[in-house]
């Protein structure tokens, strides 16, 4: 997806982002909805700048347990500006060591 300078797409519904895409452009996208990784897992990606804010909600995907020393990519940037809130990963599912 490319947003050119000066738009904005707010997408309402999940967000499915398939492998290999790529977003571009210095518009803004705000996903209200939730952001799901692809088949693949991959991270999100963003060519410019990705904006952090807000608190994401993390929730693991098909019932899926994170095992101890795992670790996840979530995004990949051009440039960064802002941060979160807060992280809620309530929803993660943790192994039981």
């Amino acid at each position: 997806m490319r947003l050119s300078a000066g738009s904005t797409a707010v997408l309402f519904g999940p967000v499915l982002q398939r492998t290999d895409a790529v977003s571009s452009g210095t518009g803004a996208k705000v996903c209200e909805g939730g952001l799901a990784a692809g088949t693949n897992f991959d991270p999100h990606i963003v060519a410019g700048k990705l904006s952090f804010g807000g608190t994401p909600k993390l929730v693991s995907w098909a019932g899926y347990t994170a095992q101890a020393g795992e670790t996840f990519n979530l995004f990949d940037w051009g440039q960064m500006a802002g941060s979160f809130d807060a992280i809620d990963a309530n929803g993660v599912l943790l192994a039981r060591l």
